[in-house]
């Protein structure tokens, strides 16, 4: 009987007069526990709070919850929050929170949506308690969605009185959403008498993102008949980022309409949004629209590396069609990493086709050649037709090699014929090397034999070994035992080293081929300091 009971408590509304929550004065006042509306006596709509009402809401949450179906479940959920009156809806909120897990984070938020449509302060303050963060968010969200479409003017006043963070930027948001779509005028007057700062810059930002959303072409005609200034050039930025968003021709047509000064103000705001939503053509359409000026061609570095990164094809050939100048040399320096993964036999052949600027380019493509391709970058590099381009094109191919490889591009090096050509690749190689890895740069060079490559190839490791390691150099110049080598670095290696380690310094300098002068001088500089 007592189930049938339930089943028919369950399946006939509930008065809406009716209440479950507690007697007037009792707190809820954590997540487990809600508090209701106040109220002024212990009378709720003319009926008593009696215990039989409370277990009967839990009852009938237990028999919602219990449907197996949960398309049946969500509809009585649905109904037992119709049922119930505003009094009621917190202790409704209090028993779903107590249920683990996020299955009822939908329905916590639809009863706190209800809350707010009576009483939204209470409901906002008490979703802020909310814990985890995506229930708070979500909770939050509907709260906001609920009081601003009930009375926008009362929730701005509100937020604005919240302190800065999350739960006030999302209040602020849908204030701005729902009221401009009701009366965008009103919206605008609201946010233009804000005081000025970055609230009312951020209010602002979301009242025009949202008209522009709903009527761009109005949007911007706001925007328009604004004083001129800095406020007008960030509400044009503002649309026309918006607008580019949803539709890009259009938003790129008006752009290109205004004057060159408002096109500068907003050019930035407008290619960002193209290319967040996946519109690099229309971004290399607008910035090439523009006039030539560090304005365009720092976009157009942008676009370029952005839209090269998604389809370097569709990129290089926007690169061809430019005309001759800065502009074209930024698209390329933009996209020249990515056309040298994906084809760097094409990207070099473009480059040397160039009339001049190629060296940059050059360098970079063999770069990237040469640390995914070393064999392929070495033919490309051996090949030149003389000395004068074959060294250049070998040192950029050894750089990208060592980075990638320095033991593989070091042993390349001994391949090469004595001369000029191995001089430049063995330096190329000993100077990146020695800067990443000094003791592997240490020991390749070591193993030279004494001559003029060994002693010029010392100088890198010295220059950058002596302030991370001057034992180590100190150890290298032993091992060659040339005493006019360990003469020509020892000073400035021993007036380092003392700085460093005073007693192992002052041991290597007594047993060093150092003259008597030399060494005096540099202990005597070192017990002055």
């Amino acid at each position: 009987m007592l189930v049938l009971g339930l089943i028919i408590g369950h399946s006939l509304p509930r008065p809406k007069g009716s209440s479950s929550g507690p007697e007037a004065g009792e707190l809820l006042a954590s997540n487990e526990q809600v508090a209701p509306p106040p109220g002024t006596g212990e009378s709720n709509s003319g009926h008593s709070v009696t215990n039989s009402s409370t277990l009967s809401l839990e009852a009938e949450l237990e028999i919602a919850l219990a449907l197996p179906n949960s398309r049946r479940r969500e509809e009585a959920l649905s109904r037992l929050r119709e049922s119930l009156s505003p009094a009621d809806l917190p202790r409704l909120l209090a028993l779903l929170i107590k249920r683990p897990g996020a299955t009822l984070h939908g329905a916590i938020a639809d009863v706190a949506a209800d809350w707010a449509a009576s009483d939204p302060k209470a409901a906002f303050t008490w979703a802020l308690g909310l814990s985890p963060p995506m229930l708070r968010t979500s909770v939050v969200q509907r709260v906001a969605e609920t009081w601003a479409r009930g009375n926008p003017a009362e929730a701005a006043a509100f937020a604005i009185a919240q302190p800065p963070g999350s739960a006030q930027q999302l209040l602020l948001k849908s204030v701005a959403d729902q009221w401009v779509s009701r009366d965008p005028a009103a919206a605008l007057a609201w946010a233009g008498n804000l005081p000025a700062g970055q609230l009312r810059n951020q209010v602002m930002h979301s009242v025009l993102e949202t008209y522009a959303q709903l009527d761009a072409s109005a949007a911007a005609g706001f925007a328009l008949a604004m004083p001129p200034g800095k406020d007008r050039n960030q509400a044009i930025g503002v649309i026309a980022g918006s607008w580019a968003a949803q539709d890009p021709d259009a938003a790129v047509a008006w752009l290109k309409a205004l004057p060159d000064s408002l096109q500068r103000a907003t050019a930035d705001s407008v290619v960002s949004h193209l290319l967040n939503v996946d519109k690099p053509r229309q971004a290399a359409q607008l910035v090439t629209s523009l006039p030539e000026s560090q304005l365009q061609c720092r976009l157009a570095l942008h676009v370029a590396g952005q839209w090269a990164d998604k389809d370097v094809v569709s990129a290089v050939a926007w690169l061809k069609m430019l005309p001759e100048g800065r502009t074209k040399e930024n698209v390329l320096r933009g996209l020249s990493s990515a056309w040298a993964e994906a084809d760097p036999q094409a990207a070099m052949d473009y480059v040397q086709s160039l009339p001049s600027n190629s060296r940059e380019f050059r360098d970079s493509i063999a770069h990237t050649w040469a640390g995914n391709d070393p064999g392929g970058a070495l033919n490309w590099a051996t090949n030149q037709p003389d000395i004068a381009t074959r060294k250049p094109a070998l040192s950029a191919v050894m750089y990208g090699w060592t980075h990638a490889s320095p033991e593989s591009a070091a042993a390349f090096t001994a391949t090469l014929p004595s001369g000029e050509l191995q001089e430049s690749a063995v330096m190329t190689v000993v100077h990146e090397w020695s800067f990443a890895d000094l003791h592997g740069a240490v020991n390749w060079v070591s193993q030279f034999p004494p001559g003029k490559l060994r002693d010029k190839a010392v100088d890198p490791i010295i220059f950058w070994g002596q302030g991370q390691d001057p034992a180590a150099i100190a150890a290298m110049l032993d091992g060659f035992g040339d005493a006019q080598l360990t003469k020509q670095h020892g000073e400035t290696l021993a007036t380092i080293w003392l700085t460093r380690d005073e007693p192992a310094a002052r041991a290597w300098i007594e047993h060093s081929p150092l003259s008597d002068e030399v060494k005096q001088r540099v202990l005597s500089r070192a017990e002055e300091k």
